[in-house]
């Protein structure tokens, strides 16, 4: 059965129904996790992809050859919260549908502790990642303090083990960034390098300046061979 749809040209076209529900079924497991990692913009991912999961599990169970579609969740934040990342993490690590994550721009601290949990791991070219020691502002009685301390460590632990587990950064790189208090961060190459991310997002054309007629121009013959 056929859908038919108008393009911007207003000519009728003939979409497969199952072509549709296709489209559809991708477009709903892509996700955008932008700014702050914060309550409610974690909240609102969690949920969404959550039902996806049950969704799944359901299908699991009622459809001997039923197949779960990834899920994809591009991160674009300087980070925020840890333990609204941590529950993220827990989403994400729990989840037998695959979770794969995507950054082409950022994804700093709490965000970078986001990327690394998922399944298959994408970055592009330009970006940038970045991890480091936790920070907090604190006010209070001195006992309140170093009960803060005190959770900041639990916390700070349960990071590290994360990025041991799920990259090759080793202990003592961690250990000396601490002691110097210096960030660590990551291009793409360093992402492969380290066991951060899984594959490089190739650019999909070039621009080569021709010297002899001094103008820019696509490499239209790179699009095309790798598009085939």
């Amino acid at each position: 059965m056929s859908k038919i749809i108008k393009n911007v040209n207003n000519v009728d076209l003939n979409v497969p129904q199952d072509f549709q529900n296709i489209i559809n079924s991708i477009t709903d497991r892509v996700f955008y996790l932008h700014g702050d990692i914060e309550d409610n913009n974690i909240a609102d991912i969690s949920y969404n992809i959550s039902k996806l999961i049950i969704q799944d599990d359901i299908n699991c169970d009622l459809y001997t050859n039923y197949v779960r579609q990834p899920i994809f969740l591009y991160i674009q934040s300087f980070g925020g919260s840890i333990y609204d990342a941590l529950g993220l993490i827990d989403v994400i690590l729990t989840s037998e549908t695959p979770i794969n994550t995507i950054c082409t721009s950022y994804a700093m601290s709490a965000a970078f502790m986001i990327f690394i949990v998922g399944h298959t791991r994408f970055i592009s070219n330009r970006a940038t990642l970045l991890y480091h020691q936790m920070s907090c502002f604190n006010f209070g009685k001195m006992k309140d303090i170093k009960e803060d301390i005190e959770q900041m460590e639990v916390l700070q632990k349960r990071m590290d083990d994360l990025v041991l587990e799920h990259t090759n950064i080793d202990k003592k790189e961690i250990e000396y960034s601490f002691i110097h208090k210096k960030d660590l961060y990551y291009n793409a190459k360093d992402c492969i390098d380290k066991g951060i991310a899984d594959f490089i997002i190739a650019d999909s054309f070039t621009r080569k300046k021709d010297k002899k007629k001094r103008k820019w121009s696509y490499d239209w013959w790179r699009m095309a061979k790798q598009n085939n």
